[in-house]
């Protein structure tokens, strides 16, 4: 999947929602496949603010643990989420697996607590169906890998005869990847006509948007 692709509309969704102009993103073993999670987001935030501040954390550097514990450890990714909310950070992407629910919890509690504005973003599925009615409250949207698509794609081609061995790449152009409008917060907040844009434009290759940043 080019999750780069859709974690760029991702990063535009939190830059158009931000108050603090202070984005999060919070990333469960630090690996190429989830560095590019965290690059297309940096890009999709800055193409909105080119001064917008995301701060990036993982709960696992890559060679430190095995990638299945980041994966299945809510509390350290709360504690992460929390430290980013002490700082300012309004809205926090997620790409941590079950890990994820942690940042779910994070801004749940900081909504009781009076922070009435703070949005989280899931991945790879539309996270708002499994979250509790709690977390609902709080999830903004979802990148959504379209594994049905991905699949029927594939059936397709092997029914042409153009299906050939190796890797497939699915992206935005043949709709693998998408975004949730679960919660009704994006129409709401009138966002989703900003994502649509933009991954009309990525399809049609006319944003490229980066796999890698800098560091």
């Amino acid at each position: 999947f080019a999750e780069e692709q859709g974690s760029f509309l991702m990063g535009i969704a939190a830059a158009l929602k931000t108050e603090t102009h202070k984005l999060g993103f919070v990333g469960g073993f630090d690996d190429e496949r989830t560095r590019r999670y965290e690059a297309g987001f940096v890009a999709g935030a800055q193409s909105v603010d080119a001064d917008i501040l995301v701060t990036s954390r993982y709960i696992a550097p890559e060679q430190a643990q095995a990638a299945i514990d980041a994966r299945n450890s809510p509390t350290q990714a709360r504690t992460l989420a929390e430290q980013m909310l002490r700082q300012g950070t309004d809205v926090i992407y997620q790409a941590a697996g079950n890990s994820g629910s942690g940042v779910f919890d994070a801004l749940v509690t900081a909504r009781s607590q009076g922070m009435r504005d703070v949005w989280a973003i899931g991945s790879d599925q539309d996270q708002w169906l499994t979250a509790t009615e709690d977390q609902k409250r709080v999830i903004l949207t979802s990148m959504v890998k379209q594994y049905d698509n991905v699949a029927y794609n594939f059936i397709r081609d092997y029914s042409d005869r153009k299906a050939h061995p190796g890797t497939y790449r699915a992206t935005l152009a043949d709709h693998g990847l998408s975004f949730t409008l679960s919660g009704g917060f994006l129409v709401k907040y009138k966002i989703d006509d900003d994502l649509s844009r933009a991954e009309q434009a990525i399809a049609a290759g006319q944003i490229t948007v980066p796999a890698t940043l800098s560091r």
